[in-house]
């Protein structure tokens, strides 16, 4: 009967920590994204603030 109380505890650990692990996983994953987002953002920022120079310069 002990070991049957053990097992299911350990069923239900590891069910949290699966449950915790991929919540983890999905946290990383949005922060990468984001953070992957947020970069091409600036560089097509700085890529159109270039090219608006180049044109008040003459030279686009």
């Amino acid at each position: 009967m002990l070991s049957a109380n053990c097992a299911s505890a350990n069923v239900k650990f590891g069910t949290v920590s699966a449950t915790r692990r991929a919540i983890e996983i999905g946290f990383i994953a949005r922060t990468y994204a984001l953070q992957h987002f947020l970069y091409h953002e600036a560089r097509l920022v700085g890529f159109i603030a270039r090219r608006n120079e180049a044109r008040a310069l003459g030279r686009f």
